[in-house]
């Protein structure tokens, strides 16, 4: 299916666009200044995917695979939470493109209008899953790390325990920690 001819010159700006704007991340990025914040790269990518969608064809877009690219961006950067509303934004652009599709092509294909969403949202869960699983994997093996660390005798017997007891209440969001030793 061919986009309509009127979306030329817009979908041209809007790759333009988006063009420059990945560029200026990437250099963000590699230079570490300004700190990119990855929910806001991941709800601009969105944003761009569901217009090159609608501008584009719709359920027929090519630009499609670009909602999977900002689901995996936010699930392996925020987590489970993040990805999942990503997932669903996605989701509800990529309807909203092919609702705006149908009103300027004929040949949109009823199945791919409905089947398309469904795999966005299974794709979207099972990568936010695993972003979520990832990331809390990290954080424990974190925690393991500095509990595991070897404790320099010069520092006495209480500022390592102390130090970890700190560790763990960070971990799990704790105010408080007790410590019983049995002698």
């Amino acid at each position: 299916a061919h986009e309509p001819a009127q979306f030329v010159a817009v979908t041209n700006a809007t790759l333009i666009v988006y063009s420059i704007y990945s560029l200026a991340v990437l250099w963000a990025v590699s230079r570490s200044r300004p700190r990119v914040p990855p929910r806001a790269v991941a709800w601009i990518d969105v944003a761009f995917a569901g217009c090159l969608s609608a501008v584009t064809g719709g359920t027929n877009s090519v630009f499609f695979f670009f909602f999977l690219l900002a689901v995996l961006s936010a699930a392996f950067t925020r987590g489970f939470r993040e990805g999942m509303l990503i997932t669903g934004a996605s989701t509800v652009a990529y309807a909203v493109a092919g609702l705006v599709a149908l009103q300027f092509a004929a040949d949109q294909e009823l199945d791919r209008t409905l089947i398309r969403p469904i795999y966005l949202l299974t794709l979207g869960f099972l990568v936010s899953y695993w972003g979520g699983s990832e990331l809390e994997l990290k954080r424990r093996l974190a925690l393991l790390r500095e509990l595991a660390g070897a404790i320099n005798p010069r520092e006495g017997g209480v500022t390592p325990i102390t130090t970890r007891l700190r560790a763990l209440c960070t971990f799990f969001n704790a105010d408080n920690a007790l410590l019983a030793v049995e002698y």
